[in-house]
């Protein structure tokens, strides 16, 4: 169960990458507008992006809870995506099944405690802080694990120093 459960976090890891990239922020279409399968997530997602520019890395729909409609559609969402994975990885690892769950669940209380907390933010996923910051918005595609960064090779950051900036 162990060694699924530790290949269910790198599955869910790579699955939050992917989703992160094509999924919320769409996919770049020459002369028109981005593209989504989830149109609905990447409306939703942009908007955070824009009241987190706006508002110094806050983002008040995480104060407002379920009220919010940004805040349903990610918890709605990451239910979706954990419960959809749980069922296809049970039958043959229970390990990867909890790890879906768990990825679900840690994504959405990292994600929420860096935007009501942005200092705990840029001290412990920079990559995060930078990836709404910077003037390309499109990079730093991750949340929960920065490694995947230089694998993707998607880390960038303007500002001067970053503690893995030196890295990459």
């Amino acid at each position: 169960m162990i060694k699924g459960f530790i290949a269910g976090l790198a599955v869910a890891n790579a699955f939050e990458w992917f989703a992160h990239k094509y999924v919320l922020h769409g996919v770049h279409r020459p002369g028109q507008p981005r593209y989504s399968p989830v149109p609905k997530s990447m409306e939703s997602h942009w908007a955070h992006h824009r009241e987190v520019r706006k508002q110094d890395f806050s983002d008040e729909c995480y104060v407002e809870g379920i009220d919010h409609w940004r805040t349903r559609n990610e918890l709605m969402s990451l239910a979706v995506a954990a419960g959809v994975a749980s069922v296809v990885f049970y039958p043959f690892s229970k390990g990867m099944a909890l790890a879906a769950i768990y990825s679900a669940g840690n994504y959405y209380y990292v994600h929420r405690r860096a935007h009501l907390e942005p200092d705990w933010a840029k001290r412990t996923i920079p990559w995060h802080y930078d990836h709404h910051m910077n003037s390309n918005q499109d990079a730093n595609c991750c949340v929960i694990v920065t490694g995947k960064h230089h694998v993707y090779r998607d880390w960038e950051t303007d500002r001067k120093s970053t503690r893995l900036n030196s890295s990459h």
